[in-house]
């Protein structure tokens, strides 16, 4: 029996960053929205309707806890602000040790090495080089 058999499945993205944000300090959900897609990079785009449902979801799973409301913002409106669980940080450190390891099977095969040339010289001559091929 494969020993990586009762591993979870990979989190969907919006999931782990939630947890990874979470990890870091205690978020209201629009707070929560904004790091995901700034953590992101804005690959993970969570349209203003889709956070609580979400944070709905991780608090079913046992992940995120509601701590409470307080206020937050100029006009201190109290909005619900939510932290993550204990079980929370077990997952997410279990995501973080597959993804670390696929990191490390990425550096082993050399395909992390920083490029010797910029992204835009890159393009440009693959772009050179295709034109070529199609004379």
């Amino acid at each position: 029996m494969d020993p990586y058999s009762q591993a979870p499945k990979p989190l969907r993205p919006a999931e782990f960053y939630a947890l990874l944000a979470l990890a870091r300090r205690e978020l209201h959900g629009y707070a929560l929205r904004s790091q995901i897609i700034k953590d992101s990079l804005g690959g993970v785009i969570l349209p203003p309707n889709k956070q609580y449902p979400l944070l709905t979801r991780l608090q079913d799973e046992g992940f995120v806890d509601l701590i409470g409301k307080r206020p937050v913002g100029t006009q201190a409106k109290e909005r619900h602000v939510y932290g993550l669980s204990p079980h929370g940080a077990l997952r997410l450190r279990e995501e973080l040790t597959r993804l670390h390891h696929a990191v490390e099977i990425a550096q082993n095969a050399h395909l992390l090495e920083p490029p010797k040339l910029s992204p835009d010289i890159q393009r440009l001559l693959l772009d050179l080089e295709i034109s070529a091929e199609r004379r």
